[in-house]
């Protein structure tokens, strides 16, 4: 586990749709009332392409 993510957080795996690279997203609490895992954009890990959370297939969520 990543220990910059804070214990309270929710945690999924979400599969880049370009090379299929599992990257670790965090459910990060903000003021505004988004949901859980709201749609925003992240860098593959593995690839560095950039994608929506949608585009990605989510692997698994798990509560810490």
């Amino acid at each position: 586990m990543d220990p910059a993510v804070p214990m309270t957080d929710s945690l999924a795996y979400v599969e880049c749709p370009y090379c299929d690279g599992e990257n670790l997203v965090s459910d990060h609490k903000s003021s505004r009332s988004e949901g859980k895992f709201p749609d925003r954009e992240i860098a593959c890990k593995h690839c560095q392409c950039l994608f929506l959370l949608s585009e990605g297939r989510r692997a698994s969520v798990f509560d810490r």
